[in-house]
């Protein structure tokens, strides 16, 4: 296989791992924050607590991935600093993605594992805005640097 096409195929590797963590963020954004807005909180905290059960492994692989993807990307960049740019940005803004995660979703995560149906109703609804807030401002990081991925591929395929 020639340079150019692991090159390529190492693009395309970042914009596929990118898209299933931005595609989260996506259908939070276009629907199913507002459903979780909306939803009584015991319902809520029933769907988070199923959900983070089944999502949980994937992430643990995807978001390593994606990031190493992407610091490999970094590191074979041809060095012009215009190439260079998008994926690093891309890179950032996933990392602090992971670390809004870590810091806040992830403990937020727990504490609503743990929440029974006794738990006191106003501390529950804190619990499920405070979720609901740091996830879509996770979405937006992650659908920001999914874009500026796919417009450097884009637009590098045009300037070939």
């Amino acid at each position: 296989m020639k340079f150019f096409d692991v090159y390529l195929l190492g693009k395309l590797s970042c914009l596929i791992l990118y898209f299933f963590i931005a595609s989260q963020g996506g259908y939070y954004l276009l629907a199913f924050g507002r459903v979780l807005r909306e939803l009584p909180t015991d319902s809520f905290l029933q769907i988070r607590k199923l959900t983070d059960s089944v999502i949980e492994k994937p992430l643990k692989i995807l978001y390593p991935a994606a990031l190493i993807a992407l610091l490999v990307r970094i590191l074979v960049e041809d060095g012009n600093i215009l190439s260079l740019f998008p994926p690093l940005i891309s890179f950032l803004l996933l990392l602090a993605d992971l670390l809004l995660a870590i810091k806040v979703s992830i403990p937020l995560n727990k504490m609503i594992c743990q929440s029974e149906s006794g738990y006191p109703m106003e501390k529950s609804s804190a619990l499920k805005q405070k979720w609901i807030n740091f996830i879509l401002i996770r979405s937006y990081l992650s659908i920001t640097g999914f874009i500026l991925i796919m417009l450097q591929i884009l637009v590098s395929h045009q300037c070939q």
